[in-house]
């Protein structure tokens, strides 16, 4: 029984820790978009400005 319940731990574990990475790559991954989304319009903002100058 010990044995089983020292598995169980580290079979939770792992659950645990597995599933709380994926969350974070997620949050991650909403956060590299919004990084290039900002960056983009950073650049076009650059350009338009850079297209009405004489």
């Amino acid at each position: 029984m010990e044995m089983r319940l020292k598995r169980l731990g580290q079979v939770t574990t792992g659950w645990i820790n597995y599933y709380g990475i994926a969350k974070r790559l997620a949050r991650l991954k909403e956060t590299e978009g919004w990084i290039r989304r900002r960056i983009k319009s950073m650049y076009l903002e650059t350009m338009e400005k850079d297209k009405y100058q004489i």
